[in-house]
């Protein structure tokens, strides 16, 4: 089970690190009046209540329980990579989501 939750929060490293060697420029904030997908508006929420989660395991020193609530999002990243055009014909929903993305790794 541990090695399953590794790779699968290695893997979903991998994806957003391809992504973002494409974006140029500092990281914004995420507006999330631009979403428009469900699996952009989930991820962001699963996201933000993992980080939040997370605080008393950081405070702990508990790796493990910080690495095994970050790896529960590997299905809703593959969900998001599935259902979600992160490179938008619409230039704001586009940078929108690069900085989405920019924003979940360096939060996680």
């Amino acid at each position: 089970m541990q090695t399953d939750a590794a790779n699968s929060l290695a893997a979903a490293n991998k994806r957003i690190a391809n992504l973002l060697k494409k974006q140029t420029g500092d990281v914004g904030l995420v507006d999330v009046s631009l979403f428009i997908e469900d699996a952009e508006k989930q991820l962001h929420t699963e996201l933000n209540k993992i980080i939040a989660d997370n605080k008393i395991h950081v405070e702990k020193q508990d790796y493990q329980a910080i690495l095994m609530n970050l790896s529960s999002l590997h299905a809703t990243v593959d969900h998001f990579f599935e259902n979600v055009m992160v490179m938008a014909d619409d230039d704001a929903v586009k940078n929108n989501r690069q900085i989405g993305r920019a924003s979940c790794r360096e939060r996680v």
